[in-house]
């Protein structure tokens, strides 16, 4: 289906005596051109949603991450500071939850300190004395994990961001051997 000689003369005289950009780029490139207009928006459309959903998975999972690695750090400081206490005397196992809520400030956890005995051996006649400082988070009241959780549950049918993270951190308490 190719345009008669004449065709495309009257074709080339329009495009010049015309000021219409979109009429000399018809012209310049062949009357198939016209059909392609709106393609690349559409491929720019295609990429981007794909580009953007890798960017929050890797900015959501990076998020969990950096929030596990403050929850792991605090529950240590909360179990030093009961160790710390034990100096002194009496342990004061509400000082490790204390503390431990101090270093993750910003994060809503909930925080246990219990005293148990120690899993392991202690070497004397008397078992030895453990207080674990246990946190908890929950993931649910940080906008940014809830939308890549409703992404990912919706594309893939199962959620890449845990609902619940957690710290534990065991100390022997001095004195108890």
């Amino acid at each position: 289906m190719h345009a008669r000689p004449s065709t495309i003369f009257r074709m080339r005289l329009a495009c010049r005596l015309s000021s219409s950009p979109r009429a000399r780029a018809a012209v310049a490139v062949g009357a198939g051109a016209v059909r392609q207009r709106g393609v690349a928006a559409l491929e720019f459309a295609l990429i981007l949603s794909v580009f953007l959903l890798v960017f929050m998975g890797i900015v959501g999972l990076g998020g969990v991450m950096w929030a596990q690695q403050v929850l792991t750090g605090a529950a240590a400081e909360g179990a030093r500071a009961v160790l710390d206490s034990g100096q002194a005397g009496a342990v004061k196992t509400a000082e490790g939850c204390r503390v431990a809520n101090k270093a993750a400030s910003w994060m809503q956890v909930t925080c246990a300190a219990t005293t148990n005995t120690c899993a392991w051996s202690s070497g004397g006649a008397s078992p030895a004395q453990c207080v674990a400082v246990s946190l908890r988070y929950s993931t649910a009241g940080w906008p940014l994990l809830a939308l890549v959780n409703t992404l990912s549950s919706s594309l893939w049918g199962t959620t890449w961001i845990p609902t619940v993270l957690s710290a534990n951190a065991v100390v022997q308490i001095q004195g108890s051997s």
